[in-house]
Parts: structure tokens; C-alpha cells; sequence
């Protein structure tokens, strides 16, 4: 088991990536950009139902129906953060994000808008707001640094959602209301951060299957559900 140990040594992540604070900041710009975006939604009414000549009734209901689907699919994000883990939620989350700003730029009727504003970022909001990051820092952080963490994430995602507003407004001064969205949607996008953990688990398994007498890897998971044991040589 020497092996094991110096193998799994030879491709661990860099301790910082294990410190509080990363996982707060991290927690934190997550939520920021999520309900940052959310809230800076109401300034595009204004362009986009004149531009569209849609009502400002058909605007308010895309908005209603997101609000809508965000507490409904809540407790089903929870589930899934449960049993699969909270960083894949919080990546379908960024996906459905990116795909709902990018509908909300191209729709050109009230179904497809309503599709995008309403049920996409309702879907996303349930996998990378308050319950699936929260959820996630509570089972990362010891007992006595628990308020802490979820205060600083609080905080983090509080001020990101302040610095949405005056960034969405330079924006729409400066581009269409189209490249406005799509700016927001790459932000959106940039969240995802889980591609590194991903490939780092790769290289441990090809390692893994590379030594024979290596009966199963402890991949590095922050909580029992997210502990992965690969078997080699089934």
C-alpha cells in the first residue's frame, strides 16, 4: 500500500485548493453571479418588449413562471447534491444558466422567451443559489467554522449581486440589449470550475489501472457522498 500512498501523493491538488477561504470565495461568486444576474433582469424589460413588442405582462410572466420552477425544483437540486454531489449541480446548473440567457437573447416569440427566462434559469437557480452551495459548505467545514463559512459566502455573493447592477448598466449603455445577455451568459459560464477536479480523477484512475497490483483509489472527496472508490482489474 506504500504505492498507494505515494501515488496518491504524486497527483493530490495543491494544498490551497483545501483552504476555507477558497471554498467560501468560491461558494460565494457562485451565488453572486447566479442572483446577480437574476436581479439585473428587470432592466432588460425595456428593450426587450419594445424591441420584441411584447407586453410588459409577458416579461413579468417569464419572470413569475422562473421564480416558480426555482422553489419547485429546489428540493429536487438538494437531492440530486446529495447523492451525486454538489459540484455536478452546480455544473448543470451553470449549463442550464448559459442555456437560458442564451434563449432569452434569441427568442423571438413569448413561448421561446418563456422557455428560456422562466424554466432554464428557474433550473439553474435551484442548482447554484442559497441551497446547494450552503448545503455543500456545511458538510466541507468543521462545526466551529461553519457560521463563519456560510456568513463569508453570504457576504461574497451579497456583494456580487450589488456589482452586477452597475455592470449590466454599463453594458446596455454600451452594446444591445443581444450582447448585453450574451456577455452575462459567459459570465454565467465562466463559473464552472469543475473541469481541473475532473481531469485530476482521470489521471488517478489511468494511474490506478496502470498498477496492477492496485486494488481500488480513494479519490479525494469532501464528504461520503462525494468519495469515489475506482476498482481495477473486475
Amino acid at each position: 500500500m506504500s504505492s498507494a500512498s505515494s501515488l496518491s501523493g504524486s497527483v493530490s491538488p495543491s494544498p490551497w485548493i483545501r483552504q476555507a477561504w477558497v471554498l467560501v470565495l468560491a461558494g460565494g461568486i457562485v451565488m453572486g453571479i447566479a442572483l446577480g444576474i437574476r436581479h439585473v433582469q428587470g432592466l432588460f424589460l425595456l428593450p426587450i418588449t419594445l424591441e420584441r413588442g411584447w407586453s410588459r405582462e409577458t416579461f413579468g410572466l417569464a419572470m413569475a413562471v422562473q421564480n416558480l420552477v426555482w422553489g419547485l425544483a429546489q428540493p429536487f437540486a438538494g437531492m440530486a447534491a446529495d447523492r451525486w454531489g454538489a459540484a455536478k449541480v452546480i455544473a448543470a446548473g451553470i449549463v442550464f444558466y448559459a442555456l437560458g440567457l442564451f434563449l432569452m437573447a434569441q427568442a423571438t416569440t413569448p413561448v421561446a422567451f418563456l422557455l428560456g427566462a422562466g424554466l432554464c434559469i428557474g433550473i439553474a437557480l435551484s442548482g447554484t443559489a442559497f441551497g446547494v452551495v450552503y448545503g455543500a459548505l456545511s458538510r466541507l467545514m468543521p462545526p466551529e467554522r461553519r457560521g463563519w463559512a456560510l456568513g463569508m459566502a453570504g457576504a461574497v455573493g451579497g456583494f456580487g449581486q450589488f456589482a452586477m447592477v452597475p455592470v449590466t448598466q454599463g453594458l446596455l449603455g454600451s452594446w444591445s440589449w443581444v450582447s448585453a445577455l450574451l456577455a452575462l451568459r459567459v459570465a454565467a459560464r465562466c463559473r464552472g470550475g469543475g473541469d481541473r477536479r475532473r481531469r485530476m480523477l482521470a489521471q488517478r484512475v489511468q494511474h490506478a489501472a496502470a498498477v496492477g497490483e492496485l486494488r481500488c483509489l480513494p479519490l479525494d472527496g469532501r464528504d461520503a457522498q462525494e468519495r469515489v472508490l475506482v476498482e481495477v482489474g473486475r
